[in-house]
């Protein structure tokens, strides 16, 4: 039905057609461990199975706006002495001060981007000495698995390298 549809020039019925049929491959079952399976669900849900990419960098954007939010909780977390998470670093002009929302929000999304640094950590960083830092810090870190992972399958789903036609 998808090569029918391929031959009309009728693209938006293919991905359909290609869809129905991994969603169908899904619910049949036919995978050799539960988690191929959901390997192969998250795949349909995040991607459409490489026919849907704009969901994924959704997603991406999304984790982004997570990365903010982590940065400007820390921000807005009390750890002691009236100090917070993050807070300004010796570097700044005032150190040991509250940052700005501006500088929180920027922090989450300088420590949540996988390549590109935006300098913000010279001056608000989380205080990792205690526990609650290390805890906004852990959670960055898982953040900023979600988008390599993310950003990976994005480029993998653009490039059409995974998209299954069987």
């Amino acid at each position: 039905m998808a090569e029918v549809e391929r031959a009309a020039g009728n693209d938006v019925a293919v991905r359909r057609v290609l869809i129905a049929q991994q969603d169908d491959r899904r619910i049949r079952g036919g995978f050799d461990s539960r988690r191929s399976r959901l390997r192969h669900r998250l795949w349909g849900l995040l991607a459409g199975y490489g026919y849907r990419i704009g969901r994924m960098f959704v997603a991406t954007l999304l984790a982004f706006a997570a990365a903010g939010f982590l940065g400007f909780w820390a921000g807005h977390t009390p750890i002691r002495d009236g100090r917070y998470a993050a807070g300004h670093t010796s570097r700044a002009e005032l150190p040991f001060t509250p940052c700005s929302t501006f500088e929180q929000i920027g922090l989450g999304i300088d420590r949540g981007l996988p390549l590109a640094a935006t300098g913000v950590r010279e001056r608000c960083d989380l205080d990792t000495i205690s526990r609650r830092g290390q805890a906004f810090a852990a959670a960055i870190w898982l953040l900023q698995l979600v988008v390599w992972l993310l950003a990976t399958l994005v480029v993998v789903g653009y490039s059409g390298l995974i998209r299954r036609t069987d």
